[in-house]
């Protein structure tokens, strides 16, 4: 099965663990889009080691536009994580991953993504907010005016 939606262009790091984008990225599937810049940092999507034989890497083609978009997300916190989700989950289907098995990647990244999403700090979200937007039905979402930022602020305060 080939990828449907532009691939984002990378320079990896040295160990290939990391790498930059390139240049700007933009994808979309309804209803959200997402755009990131260039520089922004991140490791793919986080598949465990074990699992790669059987189900791709952090690479994978069918999974790195919507790992991009999902890696930006969890690090701007420009939206809450079950919003992150559901957009990683939307991307998947759009390019052309097998539903049984976006629904599985949705499934691992919604059960088991919570530590990562914890691990961005106030500093790392201000600074991912700055390296994209995500617009949802055309709208550009201002991070920080939702309930859910605004909660998040209390409680780490």
């Amino acid at each position: 099965m080939s990828a449907r939606l532009p691939q984002p262009a990378l320079a990896f790091e040295p160990g290939g663990d990391l790498a930059r984008l390139a240049r700007d990225y933009r994808v979309a599937a309804w209803p959200a889009a997402v755009a990131v810049r260039a520089g922004f940092r991140y490791d793919g999507a986080s598949v465990p080691a074990p699992l790669r034989p059987l189900v791709g890497g952090p690479w994978d083609p069918l999974r790195l536009p919507a790992a991009t978009a999902h890696d930006w997300l969890y690090a701007s916190h420009a939206v809450p994580k079950w919003t992150a989700d559901i957009v990683f989950l939307r991307l998947l289907a759009a390019n052309g991953m097998p539903a049984w098995r976006a629904l599985a990647d949705w499934w691992a990244v919604a059960r088991f993504g919570g530590p990562a999403w914890r691990s961005h700090g106030p500093e790392e979200n201000r600074r991912a907010r700055t390296l994209g937007e995500i617009r949802v039905f055309g709208l550009r979402v201002e991070s920080g005016n939702n309930k859910a930022t605004r909660n998040r602020k209390e409680r780490d305060q």
